[in-house]
């Protein structure tokens, strides 16, 4: 019986333990990816088009650069589906889950738009932050495209 005990104790110590650690974090597997497109117009008129494009979605510009064709924006708060991103795992005692199911994920999204005559390419730079039992941690997301394809699609909609 003492022997029993003991292994029980131990095996509820472990619990205890592994309990109060915080979560670990896998980073995610998929490559990050992004969108392009040939499309008929001058870089001018494609960076014309992004800006209000980001700014109509409620992106806060944070940069344009009319010589090198780029234009990049804040992070802004917005649901991400696990369709769109993957945010790697979130690795606790019995199980694994993606940190995007959580009740509060704190997702942010941002944007580079690169612009050259006749070509456009989107690149959408995805976090969160998990908040587990009082530990923050960063988490790096990769795109898987969609979101990239859809602001594309609304800027060449705009040419």
């Amino acid at each position: 019986m003492g022997r029993s005990v003991r292994l029980a104790a131990s095996i509820g110590f472990l619990f205890l333990v592994a309990g109060c650690a915080p979560p670990a974090y896998l980073h995610p597997d998929t490559p990050n990816q992004s969108a392009a497109a040939s499309v008929q117009a001058s870089k001018a008129q494609i960076l014309d088009a992004a800006v209000k494009t980001l700014v109509q979605d409620g992106y806060q510009i944070s940069a344009v650069d009319n010589a090198t064709g780029l234009v990049s924006t804040a992070p802004r708060a917005a649901l991400v589906t696990s369709a769109q991103a993957d945010c790697g795992k979130v690795k606790g005692l019995l199980a694994s889950a993606d940190p995007l199911t959580y009740p509060q994920p704190r997702t942010r999204v941002a944007f580079n738009i690169l612009a050259e005559d006749n070509h456009i390419e989107v690149r959408s730079r995805i976090d969160d932050l998990l908040d587990s039992e009082g530990t923050q941690t960063d988490l790096t997301c990769a795109s898987r495209g969609l979101l990239d394809q859809e602001m594309l699609d609304e800027i060449k909609a705009r040419l």
